[in-house]
């Protein structure tokens, strides 16, 4: 997950070769298409000129859409140079190893030079799945690699992990390297949604959580984000029960079979990007409250 590709602007000749495109990426896919260059998107535009007014209205409308969905990813730090097209541009940003990609998606009149080894395919034959589902290591390094979109350009953030135990440094050890990678960001809140423990360890787990997230925000989040949220549920009665573990934004959202926590060696965590209708349940269930569980605890850290 997380891959980044890049795309020739003039691939395609209509809005439906753009449609295709735009539905293999975004944040559902769990993939990316690279913003080079910088003009990528009026590019787009320029290379399909003539196609009339009602063509191009289309042609904007995927482009705004695409960019609402996530598609894009922008790629500081490369260079373009005016004299030469696309495909020698982006062939030498790679060579000099300023840009990393999965794959490249051409013209069908273009080829690249035969010993190049970054995967190349005109658009109706590039092979991607619908989605970049995959299965990872359970170290936190993994963990924040196919986070990391979501990390960096949320507004605003979830975990959600029925176990989530901040008394546990597993635990701690994968969620200190995820909210660094917060403070990069414009991020302003960030939640952690848990089921209630038994009565008996509720006071020692609310305090440790409490102090644990304190430190983590001090080290890891001096600016960023403005509020962190930890709420404990009761759903022995409710009508839909904590389970899935997810990373959850304004954006998107990450599914992962198991929690947030470091794992033993060999253990594998199966680990998808969740569709946008999936996505919105879990928006409204996590993020504006619509259900029925009942509040048992909650702490509140702000900066």
């Amino acid at each position: 997950m997380n891959d980044l590709f890049a795309a020739d602007p003039k691939i395609g000749r209509d809005s439906l070769a753009l449609r295709f495109l735009f539905s293999l990426f975004g944040h559902s896919s769990g993939r990316y298409l690279m913003d080079f260059p910088a003009t990528w998107r009026a590019d787009v535009l320029k290379a399909r000129e003539g196609l009339g007014d009602i063509e191009e209205a289309r042609l904007r409308t995927l482009l705004r859409r695409a960019k609402e969905q996530g598609v894009f990813r922008s790629a500081p730090g490369l260079v373009w140079e005016q004299e030469f097209d696309w495909l020698a541009n982006i062939m030498t940003q790679l060579k000099l190893g300023r840009a990393v990609v999965a794959g490249l998606i051409l013209d069908a009149a273009d080829s690249p030079a035969s010993d190049f080894v970054v995967p190349t395919w005109p658009l109706t034959e590039v092979p991607l799945p619908p989605t970049a589902e995959e299965r990872i290591a359970g170290a936190a390094t993994e963990y924040c690699r196919v986070s990391t979109t979501l990390l960096v350009g949320s507004a605003e953030l979830a975990f959600v992990d029925p176990y989530l135990d901040f008394r546990k440094r597993a635990v701690t050890r994968v969620l200190e390297p995820m909210l660094d990678k917060v403070r990069r960001s414009a991020c302003q809140r960030v939640l952690l949604h848990v089921r209630a423990v038994s009565v008996n360890d509720m006071d020692e787990c609310v305090a440790q959580a409490q102090q644990q997230l304190g430190r983590i925000m001090d080290l890891y989040m001096p600016t960023r984000p403005q509020k962190i949220n930890m709420l404990w549920w009761d759903d022995d009665r409710a009508s839909e029960r904590m389970h899935g573990r997810y990373l959850l934004s304004n954006k998107g959202g990450i599914r992962f079979d198991q929690g947030f926590q470091v794992l033993p060696a060999g253990r594998m965590v199966d680990v998808a990007p969740v569709s946008p209708s999936v996505h919105l349940k879990l928006y409204e269930h996590f993020f504006d409250n619509k259900h029925d569980m009942k509040l048992v605890a909650s702490i509140s850290l702000e900066k």
